[in-house]
């Protein structure tokens, strides 16, 4: 009986342990995710502010009805 509760130990120890690996990493993935969706928000607003450039330098407003 003895024995198994220190297999049972070392078991338990082993995932916590892998628990604790597992939510570091997340964290991880969680941080770079959102690093990545403001990298998209700031490409999105710059790709939108050049097409509106463009769009009011080469004076083609003039086919589109909010200008």
């Amino acid at each position: 009986m003895s024995h198994r509760v220190e297999i049972n130990l070392n078991t338990a120890s082993d995932r916590t342990e892998q628990a604790r690996a597992d939510v570091v990493e997340a964290h991880k993935l969680q941080k770079r995710a959102q690093a990545l969706k403001v990298i998209i928000l700031v490409g999105t607003i710059l790709i939108l502010l050049f097409l509106l450039y463009a769009l009011l330098e080469y004076d083609m407003c003039q086919f589109l009805s909010f200008c």
